[in-house]
């Protein structure tokens, strides 16, 4: 990693350049989906709604994960409505149900809408009021001042109100003051909860383990950890992770926290550490809840280079139409066969995570030597498949040269004796062996 190279060294554009162009592809997907959707299952009227419609359809919108999310569902909710189908657990088993009729759903999904609305940070400069439905959801989330949950089903809608002060919500018998600076006052048979939060010199990470959405378990690539002792147990380990990035890289760190908005852990006993990026809700990643803080720092770079490269397949293809599409290539990761994209980005990740080790281990750590080099050589290996099999695009085939370039020096940089290089090669070789077969 070159001192000035941004996330890695080998990149074909910069972190920033790739997260302005893929927030405009997201902005007009958002406006076409909302429109779409609001064509087969109109929105709520009035009560200040207009202003959340107004805020998508301007095309401004901010990227976020909770965006995305909500696009991700809506499409799923069109493609019900299109069918004559129910609605797949997936686009609307987040939601709180609680009527028979097939409107709340639609009715619940927008106000969700709005939760979005309220989770971008310019909308609190000037004061708004929002009124949600007839009858509110059971849970609400207040953007930056936490969230609400009932403590039973609403009779009534929902006031939320800011008045650049202090934000009020009502329902029912339930009323919540949070001025901006002191103390909240809740009344009723409600629960506020906080947004759990790490700020960090790098950066600032969303915890968002109470979001009805983020926190759903149909994202998680394991058992989601939302109790806040355990959380609160495990911060002090992704700061420690942020801090090793840091010394490794400090602006890697920084685009590391950028891409990776919203961190949600997940228990991981085995003996692989388990994390996971959800393709279309770029910018929420799962984490493992060990506390290893190289092990967390690893995950965190890792699903950070994820991230950027789906923006980048979201904005330009990497390979060709009649490239092969299916699962049925080797992938030196994997026991199954993977699509030649994925083995593509498993060398693109994997030669991110070498380059963080091979800096760790020019500081005098032996074991991030040997940690390098196995990454290296697998990231080597991908990429003979995806060269091999493949048909890329120019964008694609400067990706893969780049990928080669740095796999090259890194070969060089990494010192260690050629026994266990030797070693390494042979385990790589017997794994492709055994795993091959069920490959092209």
């Amino acid at each position: 990693m070159p001192s000035q190279a941004g996330l890695n060294s080998f990149d074909i554009a910069s972190t920033e350049d790739v997260l302005l162009a893929s927030q405009g592809v997201m902005a007009r997907s958002a406006r076409d989906v909302t429109r779409a959707l609001g064509a087969a299952a109109p929105p709520p009227h009035g009560g200040g709604f207009e202003a959340v419609l107004r805020y998508v359809d301007g095309g401004e919108v901010a990227d976020g994960p909770r965006l995305r999310h909500w696009v991700r569902t809506s499409t799923g909710l069109l493609d019900a409505l299109a069918s004559g189908c129910n609605p797949e657990a997936e686009c609307a088993g987040h939601l709180w149900l609680d009527d028979l009729a097939v409107r709340r759903i639609h009715e619940l999904h927008w106000f969700r809408l709005a939760e979005v609305w309220m989770a971008d940070a310019p909308i609190w400069a000037t004061p708004f009021r929002i009124v949600l439905g007839k009858r509110a959801p059971r849970c609400v989330a207040l953007g930056p001042f936490g969230g609400l949950e009932l403590q039973g089903e609403a009779a009534g809608p929902m006031a939320i109100e800011w008045d650049g002060r202090e934000l009020r919500a009502e329902v029912d018998d339930v009323s919540l003051l949070v001025p901006e600076d002191g103390p909240r006052h809740l009344s009723g048979n409600a629960r506020f909860w906080q947004p759990m939060k790490l700020r960090h010199d790098a950066g600032t990470v969303e915890l968002p383990v109470d979001d009805l959405g983020l926190g759903s378990a149909s994202l998680a690539c394991g058992t989601v950890i939302r109790g806040e002792r355990g959380i609160r147990e495990w911060l002090p380990t992704l700061a420690g992770a942020i801090d090793r990035l840091v010394g490794v890289h400090p602006r890697t760190a920084r685009e590391c926290i950028t891409l990776c908005k919203a961190v949600i852990p997940v228990h991981s006993a085995g003996t692989v550490c388990a994390s996971g990026s959800p393709e279309d809700v770029v910018g929420l990643v799962h984490l493992p809840g060990v506390s290893s803080v190289d092990d967390v720092a690893e995950c965190l770079l890792h699903e950070a280079m994820h991230q950027k490269l789906y923006r980048i397949e979201e904005c330009a293809a990497l390979f060709q139409p009649g490239s092969p599409r299916g699962s049925t290539f080797y992938s030196p990761w994997r026991a199954d066969a993977r699509p030649l994209r994925m083995v593509l980005h498993g060398a693109y990740v994997f030669t991110g995570v070498a380059e963080m080790w091979a800096r760790v281990a020019e500081r005098g750590c032996a074991d991030a030597a040997a940690r390098a080099a196995v990454c290296a050589q697998q990231s080597r290996l991908a990429l003979d498949v995806v060269i091999g099999a493949g048909v890329l695009t120019g964008l694609g085939d400067r990706l893969v040269s780049g990928l080669r370039t740095t796999l090259d020096e890194l070969h060089h940089r990494i010192d260690i004796p050629e026994v266990e290089r030797s070693e390494i090669e042979h385990r790589l070789r017997l794994h492709a062996e055994l795993h091959s077969g069920a490959s092209r």
